[in-house]
């Protein structure tokens, strides 16, 4: 029997992956938490596989432990809303059923002291790190970035989300009263297993107001070659369903965008996210792996692709954001790099150094929202520069400032 008012509900959707099921389990009762103190939900989508006779198995070893059949398939999304519906614990948790949590020594104790963490802060969301493998080998993966600071605000939160943050239902902790917030809002609809977290980190986001982050690799993503994610899709009907599944989901997102006048102050930022994300929809409904000549493929049809799978008001309200924007700042942009021989632009996502007009673009690791600016004149002025006026003389030298206070004769 398990008991209401727990600390954490952790929710495992089930869809054909019971080969890798057990070792999901044993990695979460692994962990040094009371099982009185968190249940497990697996949720069982019509998995063609002996999911309900595994259960059944750690039924008769832990009490915390309980499966939810679906009467039909309905996709991962209400997989995990129905896990959502079903839980009792003040914090959610979510794990994939082919993933699994560390088993390390050192992170045995990991979910204790995250909910304490959570419970001394008042946080809404807790971040952890992630490590990739194929279960030979691990390593890790640029896309998946928790914040590598606390997120103070709810303004911080939703341009983490909106920006470049990670979009995943793992790899976070939620408060349940920030879910239930949330899951008035996120609309009820089936077949979706594609940007489904997508969607519901970004309504989330919007009711969140602080974030704290764990800088432990505590969650372990096991690299599937034909999961929902990566698999390729060769049939018509596999196509097809590709294609609903992105329409439906942004058409989603932008009325929510709409509905709560997002667009004004957070719109340009989803201009990047939308490019990635219809790059990887393009490459699995064109059957291709993501690599250079793949996104190359892409920019050539990204015009195409993307008026046929975002919706014609989501396009306007990001592109017309996105020109706003630029607006508002071009005049420092253009301002302070007037300098040919050297300058340094920070803005957006992107480090541009010009040297000599010679133009070098590198990748942010996070997102700046108003331009930063060095040119030659102003680091010049900073090594050295002598300014008088008629009480102060003002020394620069190597970025140390001193100022000295004349003396007026009479």
């Amino acid at each position: 029997m398990i008991k209401k008012n727990i600390d954490l509900s952790i929710i495992i959707p089930v869809y054909n992956v019971e080969k890798y099921l057990p070792h999901c389990l044993d990695s979460i009762f692994n962990q040094s938490l009371d099982n009185s103190d968190f249940e497990v939900i697996v949720v069982n989508d019509c998995s063609k596989g002996n999911c309900e006779e595994i259960i059944e198995e750690y039924k008769k070893k832990y009490n915390n432990i309980r499966l939810i059949n679906h009467e039909y398939n309905k996709g991962l999304y209400q997989a995990r809303r129905t896990g959502i519906f079903n839980s009792n614990g003040k914090y959610i948790m979510h794990v994939d059923g082919d993933d699994y949590l560390s088993l390390k020594e050192d992170n045995k104790d990991f979910l204790k002291n995250a909910i304490n963490k959570l419970d001394s802060s008042n946080a809404d969301i807790l971040f952890f790190d992630c490590i990739h493998t194929d279960g030979e080998k691990e390593w890790k993966e640029q896309w998946f970035n928790p914040p590598n600071k606390n997120l103070k605000n709810n303004d911080e939160i939703i341009k983490y989300f909106y920006g470049n943050g990670c979009h995943t239902m793992w790899g976070k902790i939620y408060k349940k009263s920030v879910i239930d917030l949330a899951y008035k809002e996120l609309k009820n609809i089936e077949h979706i297993n594609l940007w489904e977290d997508l969607y519901q980190n970004l309504v989330i986001s919007y009711f969140s107001n602080y974030s704290i982050t764990i800088n432990e690799e505590f969650y372990c993503y096991r690299y599937l070659q034909d999961s929902d994610s990566r698999g390729l899709r060769k049939t018509k009907e596999e196509k097809e369903s590709v294609i609903y599944q992105i329409v439906s989901i942004l058409k989603l997102i932008n009325d929510f965008m709409e509905a709560k006048l997002l667009y004004k102050n957070y719109g340009y930022l989803s201009l990047d996210l939308l490019n990635v994300a219809c790059y990887r929809a393009f490459c699995l409904y064109n059957e291709l792996e993501y690599s250079v000549n793949s996104y190359t493929i892409y920019i050539y049809n990204k015009i195409d692709w993307i008026y046929k799978v975002v919706p014609s008001d989501m396009i306007k309200n990001i592109y017309i954001e996105s020109v706003k924007n630029f607006i508002n700042n071009k005049d420092i942009l253009i301002e302070k790099s007037k300098s040919y021989l050297f300058s340094i632009i920070i803005f957006d996502k992107y480090i541009i150094i010009r040297i000599c007009g010679i133009e070098i673009k590198l990748k942010n690791k996070s997102y700046q929202y108003k331009p930063i600016v060095i040119t030659l004149n102003n680091l010049l002025q900073n090594i050295f520069s002598i300014k008088i006026d008629d009480k102060y003389f003002v020394l620069k030298i190597l970025f140390i400032k001193l100022s000295f206070r004349l003396k007026l004769k009479n």
